[in-house]
């Protein structure tokens, strides 16, 4: 990315891995160059904040409180994502019971672009393996299944997400819809 921090140029460039946190900043006109590498992935404001940080020291910029204002973020997040587990939770029709087997809801799925979704019944209970993640399922109402909220590690992002199982005429199971993109409608997954 090609930007400005406080009037000064800047690239940038960062990655993650299961774990891992990488940021990458330059700033070619003032000669600065800061690498920020952690062992902790998910949520973790670190790798900005180290950065911000060194450039307002490097630069004899007056410093900004970026901790303080990561936190009220943070706050402000925490609120709504409060709000959207009240709301869900209230549109949950108490109680209701799928209307299959969990047997009858496992099996692989597939979409064109996303590739296969595995749906299996383990000892442990109901998953759902899908786009390189694999997350616990539990019953929501009906059909509806949601990946429950506190996962550890990058499955985190799917909790409380809803994945809705469809059935043919004859009623058998045979579709499934994942809400893999924000911004787009649930993605449909076709039984294989």
């Amino acid at each position: 990315m090609v930007g400005t921090y406080r009037g000064h140029r800047i690239v940038q460039h960062g990655g993650g891995i299961d774990g891992f946190i990488s940021a990458m900043s330059w700033m070619p006109n003032d000669n600065i160059s800061i690498m920020v590498l952690t062992n902790f992935s998910g949520n973790n404001p670190v790798p900005t904040l180290v950065t911000q940080y060194a450039f307002d020291r490097l630069l004899g910029l007056t410093p900004v409180d970026w901790t303080g204002r990561v936190r009220e973020q943070s706050k402000k997040q925490q609120k709504t994502q409060e709000e959207n587990r009240r709301k869900a939770s209230a549109e949950r029709k108490a109680g209701t019971t799928p209307s299959h087997s969990l047997a009858d809801y496992a099996g692989t799925y597939e979409h064109p672009a996303y590739g296969q979704a595995l749906v299996s019944v383990k000892e442990k209970g109901f998953e759902l393996e899908v786009a390189g993640f694999t997350v616990p399922l539990e019953h929501f109402h009906y059909d509806i299944f949601a990946v429950p909220e506190g996962l550890p590690g990058p499955a985190a992002q799917f909790g409380g997400r809803r994945v809705t199982f469809l059935y043919n005429k004859k009623g058998e199971i045979d579709r499934l819809l994942i809400p893999l993109e924000p911004s787009v409608d649930d993605i449909a997954f076709t039984r294989k």
